[in-house]
């Protein structure tokens, strides 16, 4: 049985038990099909909408359009204990982002105009960081696992489609990023035989090219105890009134033999599980990112996704009874 302090929080504990989240190295669902999306309307008509039920209406695109935050009457910001406790642990992940190798394994999937998936593929990598030139960001490297066993470099831009990297949620509350998001904390509870914390985020840079977790919204569930992340659910910051907006456009412009000059609006969102631990942290074990496309003001089809899974660490520069700064518990 659960019990969480506030009503926003038993929503997302009602989305983490259909998921589960078991301590090791539990893993989300295979269906390459999570979380699934409404499926494409019968027809793009719609019917005109009234002024009093226009707000109702709004409420029902945005949870159309993938928006999975829940309504919370909670007040911005965190207490500054918590800041900081939550900036040393950024400290500590920051300190092993540099210093593993590990496995990966990329499976990538289109769907057709019915929402089926029509082709998968999956490739195998040896993956690492490095630090990007302006000494914040993280940067992914690849080389591609043949049969055998023996590794072949690959173009710095395989297989990134313009998310951040799942370690790079682990630098969500670091003293660098702090300023550049507005937290709210939604209570916290248990989780199997762990207490957990949910904390809500939002970005406030614009959507330029989404790499940038400062551009992102959603929720981060953390180890209440000593402030581990274990899970991320996000989307680009202000995504469904961006859709709404741009769908609206669209429906608006002019069509050319019965077809609109304008595509559909496309939208976004991502999921990192942090399930494998060392010397007090967490590291990704999984990520999965969605695109999907506004066929209508209700109804959304999913166009692509990757999942992404991540095995085999090996760590160097760091010893396996290295004390990690900050992670002894409050």
């Amino acid at each position: 049985m659960r019990h969480f302090k506030s009503p926003s929080i038993w929503i997302l504990g009602l989305l983490l038990l259909l998921t589960g989240m078991p301590s090791g190295q539990a893993q989300f669902p295979d269906d390459p099909l999570w979380p699934p999306l409404p499926p494409p309307p019968p027809s793009l008509q719609e019917e005109e909408e009234s002024e009093e039920t226009k707000g109702e209406a709004q409420d029902e695109e945005a949870r159309a359009y993938g928006d999975f935050l829940p309504d919370s009457e909670n007040e911005w910001g965190l207490p500054e204990d918590l800041r900081e406790k939550l900036a040393a642990r950024a400290v500590d992940y920051r300190t092993y982002a540099l210093r593993f190798i590990c496995d990966e394994t990329v499976r990538t999937a289109n769907y057709d105009g019915s929402g089926e998936a029509t082709k998968e593929k999956t490739k195998q990598y040896e993956y690492i960081l490095s630090r990007e030139s302006d000494g914040e960001g993280l940067q992914e490297s690849r080389e591609k696992v043949k049969r055998g066993g023996q590794t072949k470099p690959v173009d710095s831009d395989a297989d990134e489609i313009g998310f951040p990297p799942a370690f790079g949620w682990t630098l969500l509350f670091s003293t660098f990023n702090q300023p550049y998001f507005a937290y709210r904390d939604l209570g916290d509870g248990f989780e199997g035989f762990d207490w957990v914390r949910a904390i809500e985020f939002k970005g406030s840079l614009p959507w330029l090219n989404g790499k940038d977790i400062r551009e992102w919204e959603g929720i981060a569930i953390v180890n209440a105890v000593d402030m581990t992340l274990l899970e991320v659910r996000a989307q680009p910051a202000g995504q469904s009134e961006r859709i709404r907006a741009e769908y609206e456009r669209w429906n608006q412009s002019f069509s050319i033999l019965g077809a609109k000059t304008k595509p559909t609006p496309l939208g976004y969102r991502c999921r990192v599980a942090l399930r494998m631990q060392k010397d007090g942290l967490t590291f990704p074990t999984q990520l999965r990112y969605d695109t999907f496309r506004a066929v209508s003001r209700k109804d959304v089809l999913m166009t692509e996704a990757s999942i992404r899974e991540y095995e085999n660490y090996r760590f160097y520069g760091v010893k396996v009874d290295e004390k990690v700064e900050g992670t002894n518990p409050p």
